[in-house]
């Protein structure tokens, strides 16, 4: 993706938004993206986050933001996130 990432790590603010605080050029967030089978037309994409130190406490979570391709090669973006969960 050349303006974007593909992943990012959110944190939720007060009043309920969540905003982007690391992404995929941090070297603590790291997206690994895969094809099991060679000509599958299925892929893997995981997201890791190793929490850095200095990491404010509150609610995060994870979100990748991808793009499949159509058998006659139309893109269609997509994203999803990972459930909420708490960094002390």
């Amino acid at each position: 993706m050349t303006e974007g990432s593909f992943a990012v790590v959110e944190k939720l603010r007060d009043g309920g938004k969540w905003v982007p605080v690391y992404d995929d050029d941090d070297f603590s967030v790291k997206f690994k993206w895969s094809r099991q089978v060679k000509l599958s037309p299925e892929s893997q994409a995981t997201v890791e986050w190793r929490i850095p130190e200095s990491a404010v406490t509150g609610v995060y979570r994870l979100r990748h933001y991808g793009a499949s391709k159509s058998l006659f090669g139309a893109i269609t973006s997509f994203s999803g996130s990972s459930g909420a969960f708490v960094v002390v």
